[in-house]
């Protein structure tokens, strides 16, 4: 979620080791994201997948993927899709509620799930959400990076993520309501939520 800009990044005074803790909304090119930063050197993200996947009364749409009514189940809080006889995704809520599609599951397997594994499980805390809020629908990869901070080098490192981000170091610029992270000439900007 790193991208080119040309703002500048200002270094910013007094940054402390627990600035960083929290969930850090952003956006690129349309798409809003953030990462939440947990304070035992653990991370993780959430990805807003409402212009990917969408409901359509009894349709299922997951980019060019479309699920007929006779292709996925809502059945005991299980949502479970199949495409050309190939399981695409099986998620259980996780809030007890079995009679409305609404709401927060975990993904347990399926293709969306061995997809996002490959390149996500890097704790052994690792799970893989997806919360449906009306035509909001979001992408929770839990516990998926591992991290250090040094506030007085201003730098942010992610240890395990993606093997893009493996050992990569960001110059990170926090203060009590954003957070910019820059390499190379890129930069990404964040809002802190709440």
């Amino acid at each position: 979620m790193i991208t080119a800009a040309t703002s500048c990044v200002e270094r910013v005074p007094e940054n402390r080791q627990d600035q960083i803790i929290g969930r850090w909304d952003t956006e690129e090119e349309g798409t809003k994201g953030c990462y939440i930063f947990s304070d035992n050197g653990v991370g993780s993200i959430e990805i807003d997948m409402s212009s990917i996947w969408k409901f359509d009364g009894s349709v299922m749409k997951v980019e060019d993927f479309v699920f007929e009514e006779k292709d996925y189940t809502f059945q005991e809080g299980v949502l479970s899709a199949d495409y050309l006889g190939k399981n695409f995704v099986n998620m259980k809520k996780n809030d007890g509620n079995n009679d409305s599609i609404e709401g927060s599951y975990t993904i347990n397997s399926g293709l969306v799930y061995d997809t996002y594994k490959e390149m996500y499980a890097n704790t052994d805390e690792y799970s893989l959400g997806f919360v449906k809020d009306g035509d909001s629908t979001r992408l929770m990869v839990h516990n998926c990076f591992t991290y250090e901070y040094a506030p007085e080098n201003n730098v942010l490192k992610i240890i395990k993520g993606t093997s893009l981000f493996n050992n990569s170091e960001f110059e990170c610029l926090v203060s009590d309501k954003e957070m910019k992270l820059s390499v190379d000439g890129a930069v990404q900007e964040f809002k802190k939520a709440g």
